[in-house]
């Protein structure tokens, strides 16, 4: 039994904690931890929920068809065939290569539309994104693209529950590459950093969006 009066007011605990403006992106991903994507989403959509992320084009479609209107980032890797799908049911994608941001791009163009993505950096984690020290070149070519929006720019704390020192790594890295974006005239307004355990113990990991599951 899942209580959905809980749920919200988890919700609203996470947002008496953050600095006024920040966002607050929920991850729904594998069923919402199997307490059902669909009405987990739904309530959350119900309290104010920024965005939500899911793992995949699938789960976002789901959503859309559930005729949930909120902004979903899909944090895992998109593949160019999912391109349509994208479009077709207004989901935000996650890109780590500049190929998949142009094929993107193109696709927007001939809708005559922009698409708005979030850029996921690698800060030690080894998983999926763009390499720390490549992100700020990956990020200034994908800015030159005519349909293309950067709207949020995001890593992930693997270890942020047991190693302090190497989370505190990621954060100082990421902030420089924050920093070196906004030397370079590259403003992007959603910078999302902290997960559940972020959110509470690493207030510096705020920045303007958090991603608690």
């Amino acid at each position: 039994e899942v209580n959905l009066d809980n749920l919200e007011h988890n919700f609203l605990c996470i947002k008496s904690r953050l600095r006024p403006g920040t966002k607050v992106l929920v991850t729904v991903k594998a069923d919402a931890y199997g307490h059902g994507i669909v009405p987990v989403s739904r309530r959350l959509a119900e309290s104010g929920v920024d965005y939500l992320g899911v793992a995949s084009i699938d789960e976002g479609i789901k959503l859309r068809k559930a005729r949930i209107k909120t902004p979903i980032l899909v944090l895992g890797v998109v593949l160019k065939s999912d391109i349509d799908s994208i479009f077709s049911f207004a989901l935000t994608p996650t890109v780590c290569d500049y190929s998949l941001a142009a094929a993107l791009d193109r696709k927007a163009a001939i809708l005559k539309k922009k698409v708005r993505l979030h850029i996921k950096v690698d800060t030690g984690m080894g998983r999926i994104g763009v390499s720390r020290h490549e992100a700020l070149a990956l990020a200034a070519r994908v800015s030159r693209l005519k349909s293309t929006v950067i709207e949020g720019i995001f890593t992930h704390f693997p270890f942020a529950d047991e190693n302090r020192i190497f989370t505190l790594q990621q954060i100082r890295s990421f902030c420089r590459l924050v920093d070196d974006l906004k030397k370079n005239g590259i403003d992007i307004p959603l910078v999302h950093t902290a997960n559940s355990i972020g959110l509470i113990d690493y207030r510096d990991s705020h920045f303007s969006m958090v991603r608690p599951g």
